[in-house]
């Protein structure tokens, strides 16, 4: 008689199969998909910029590489006679700035003659390649990448090793695309130096140090990490330039805040994951670990935000958090006594800070709603009175929003609202409901969440209810918002695997880029302006999430990266 396998083995099975599959996907493999050619036309000048007919449909990102060619001389067999092509000619190199639906906005890189409609364009073909290994265990990953990407114009490695400089720099007259091997991953930078993506090593590679770990541990309290190297900067200062990145910290964030926490006169970095807050100060390029604040473990953290609601000239940090059973119950931290607690618990609101116009920043608040309502009544200003936490005056803000869903803007005479609509579209509308404008393509994206049980005493599951990421507007007029994304397709859980952050500006009644960061592989999960250095300059400081996959398991690491602010609010 036939035994039958029970369903859970071949389920276990799929799952081995699945995890082995995915752990022996090489970096060479990884590097290949991101560079893999794509083909189609130019459709036409428009202004400085150019206009392809390939989007996202096509797998195009912004950063994407594409040289213009028209076919030169023929190439026929000796023999059939047969054409076997014809020896391209490169009018030039263009650079996606921005994908649209249907089409794609570029830049042209370097010197461009004669491109106009019609022409073929090529995803990352035609283009010469330099691979700068500062590890000295790089070749086979350059042989891997030399196989995977033939089309490339691959430069000789011993001659390009012995040419490429100290450090990490851009050389004149090159129009290069480059590929840096050091003991913190792999980066690809562009002809003019732009950063295109970033790889974690792996142990595959040959040049992961397998006696010690790929990223520079947190140092202890009080102790001083070993200076992170800059990154190397395009000369133009129209957009941020990443100077400075931290070394990798286990988990993923929910929440970054920055401020003067101890009352000392310099800045701290607060970093929240679900679990506990990490605090460090960044002094020059000196990155030091000065306390970690364990939180309950009934509780998991969905938000931070600071305030300095009891005058004391130190900021508190307000950490919003949900028990177990689904209810809010926030905590304070403050610095007390020469050490980082925990002096405020059970606080029964979602919190934000929020800049009102003429007022400045202010300790908002929302209630929870019963049922399976996330958010309830009006968001009110939190206020202090005999020691405890209450609720203050409301803030006026657009109809239906919730706390964390919108931004005043403007002043206090003339005010009108940012929202992040819950289908990612940022909308710009007055204090009367008339909408200004709004963004073309999505925007925002985030991994925080509230999980409810209002359905599991009916035999369902949790719910996930995923927060609008963080947008902040600027005095220059700029509405900053991260936009995360992800190619997965399951919708219940969330985990973004590209970045970047965009400044949107009002021009004819869209909401249009003026700059953005660098993409990234990985999610960007807060953001600050502020003088996180301490050196008296105001920068923008991110917190990331990079991936981290074993055989079984899928993890992330986070790193803190600092940018120069644009001079100008334009795109070159």
């Amino acid at each position: 008689m036939l035994r039958r396998t029970p369903w859970f083995l071949f389920a276990l099975l799929l799952v081995i199969l699945v995890s082995a599959s995915v752990q022996g996907a090489s970096l060479g493999q990884e590097v290949a998909d991101d560079f893999a050619p794509r083909s189609g036309y130019l459709v036409r000048p428009a202004g400085d910029n150019y206009l392809i007919d390939l989007d996202a449909r096509q797998q195009v990102v912004a950063g994407d590489l594409f040289a213009v060619v028209v076919p030169g001389d023929p190439v026929v067999h000796p023999v059939t006679k047969a054409l076997l092509g014809s020896e391209d000619i490169v009018k030039g190199l263009l650079q996606v700035t921005r994908v649209k639906a249907g089409y794609s906005e570029c830049r042209a890189l370097g010197t461009v003659s004669g491109m106009k409609g019609g022409d073929t364009i090529r995803r990352f073909q035609n283009i010469e390649a330099k691979f700068w290994d500062y590890t000295g265990k790089g070749k086979s990953l350059f042989r891997e990448l030399q196989a995977r990407l033939p089309l490339l114009q691959w430069q000789d490695y011993r001659s390009t090793q012995e040419h490429r400089p100290a450090q990490p720099a851009l050389a004149a007259g090159e129009t290069a695309l480059y590929f840096i091997l050091a003991g913190s991953g792999l980066e690809v930078r562009a002809p003019d130096f732009s950063l295109l993506h970033r790889y974690q090593l792996r142990a595959e590679t040959g040049a992961a140090d397998t006696s010690a770990a790929a990223t520079v541990p947190v140092p202890a309290a009080g102790s001083a990490a070993t200076p992170s190297t800059p990154a190397p900067s395009p000369a133009s200062s129209t957009v941020p330039q990443r100077i400075w990145s931290g070394p990798m910290v286990q988990g993923t964030p929910v929440g970054l805040e920055v401020g003067d926490f101890d009352g000392d006169g310099r800045q701290e970095i607060a970093v929240a994951f679900g679990d506990h807050v990490e605090i460090f100060r960044l002094v020059r390029e000196n990155l030091q670990q000065l306390a970690v604040v364990p939180i309950e473990s009934s509780l998991r953290a969905y938000h931070l935000d600071g305030a300095d609601l009891e005058k004391t000239g130190r900021m508190q940090l307000y950490l919003s958090a949900l028990t177990g059973s689904g209810n809010p119950a926030g905590l304070g931290i403050a610095w007390q006594d020469g050490s980082y607690r925990i002096t405020r618990t059970k606080i029964p609101w979602h919190l934000r800070r929020i800049s009102v116009p003429g007022e400045g920043p202010v300790l908002a608040a929302q209630k929870m709603g019963i049922q399976g309502r996330e958010y309830a009544g009006p968001v009110f200003r939190v206020g202090l009175a005999g020691g405890r936490l209450v609720e203050g005056d409301r803030i006026a803000g657009p109809a239906h929003a919730n706390l964390y869903d919108f931004i005043p803007v403007g002043t206090k005479e003339l005010a009108s609202f940012a929202r992040l609509a819950a289908d990612g579209y940022l909308k710009l509308s007055t204090a009367d409901g008339q909408e200004l404008g709004e963004t073309v393509e999505k925007t925002g994206g985030s991994e925080a969440h509230l999980e409810l049980d209002d359905e599991a005493a009916s035999g369902g599951e949790t719910r996930i209810s995923y927060l609008p990421a963080r947008f902040e507007a600027t005095e220059r007029g700029e509405i900053l918002v991260p936009v995360n994304s992800s190619p997965s397709l399951l919708a219940r859980v969330r985990s973004f695997s590209k970045s970047q952050l965009q400044a949107l500006v009002l021009r004819g009644g869209t909401l249009q880029e003026a700059w953005h960061t660098e993409p990234e592989k990985s999610y960007l999960a807060d953001f600050r302006l502020a003088e996180a250095a301490n050196d008296g300059k105001l920068r923008l400081i991110t917190v990331a999430a990079f991936p981290e996959r074993g055989p079984f398991t899928f993890s992330r690491k986070a790193a803190l990266q600092v940018y120069s602010l644009p001079q100008t609010g334009t795109t070159p």
